[in-house]
């Protein structure tokens, strides 16, 4: 449970779903006190891993960010922020990492799945990509869109080529091989 210096107390705590439940004359005042949280801290003391192989998204998100600069994308984009929030608020969907050309202001959205990436990932990308195309601040640059996966099915490739979105399947420790 992570401890924050708040003027009111957390009714109740619901520990099979990972969720707080706050009293409803509460909702507003904790809203605004954890607008600027950073949800990285939630990592719940994940530690690296000492085997070869990827058990979660996590573990492939980990390692892309900490060898960023073996990726073919480190060559052009810098890492913005990973796990970047497209909606805003609470519930916001997240974007695994958020990259931008610090030349031309291009804007890379990458989304990762563990084993084997379907169609709705191809959908899932191109939501974001409308989402962000539609906020102010990425109104400058082009947005291009990435699908890692471990493998990534003819039928999945296709959908991203139609979509205009790279699809790169990933061998550990971190070997992306472009599929489409």
């Amino acid at each position: 449970f992570l401890a924050l210096d708040l003027p009111f107390t957390f009714e109740k705590r619901n520990k099979g779903a990972g969720h707080l439940v706050v009293a409803r004359e509460h909702v507003l005042p904790t809203l605004a006190a954890l607008r600027g949280f950073d949800h990285r801290v939630l990592d719940l003391g994940r530690t690296e891993r000492s085997h070869a192989g990827f058990a979660t998204e996590y573990d492939i998100q980990r390692a892309i960010l900490n060898q960023w600069a073996e990726t073919p994308f480190a060559t052009r984009h810098a890492v913005v922020q990973d796990e970047y929030p497209v909606d805003g608020g609470l519930n916001s969907r997240r974007i695994d990492v958020l990259a931008q050309d610090p030349q031309s202001g291009d804007w890379l959205v990458i989304e990762i799945k563990r084993a084997e990436a379907n169609a709705d990932a191809v959908r899932q990308v191109e939501d974001y990509l409308l989402a962000l195309g539609q906020k102010d601040e990425f109104a400058f640059g082009k947005l291009d869109g990435v699908l890692i996966a471990e493998r990534i099915s003819v039928t999945v490739r296709e959908a991203a080529q139609r979509a205009g979105i790279a699809a790169y399947e990933i061998e550990w420790p971190v070997t992306l091989r472009r599929a489409a």
